[in-house]
């Protein structure tokens, strides 16, 4: 089982929007996370889920990105 932190971000493994870990583990072994959609009007959504079905989110290197498609920044 993997544990995370108060303040992780966090992605279902089945896809889905960037949810922040916001609660610890509950007595059924789930955490709490928080998300956004701004497709209603920013609302904000809690729910709680067990940690095998999450993993954490990493931001993607933008830098390494730019390099792998030949954007070096001297236009």
């Amino acid at each position: 089982m993997t544990a995370f932190q108060i303040g992780d971000q966090v992605r279902l493994k089945s896809g889905g929007p960037v949810m922040t870990v916001s609660g610890t583990v509950t007595t059924q072994g789930t955490y709490q996370c928080r998300w956004f959609d701004t497709s209603h009007a920013a609302a904000s959504f809690a729910e709680y889920f067990h940690p095998d079905t999450l993993h954490k989110f990493e931001e993607p290197d933008a830098d390494a990105i730019r390099k792998k498609i030949g954007l070096t920044g001297t236009n």
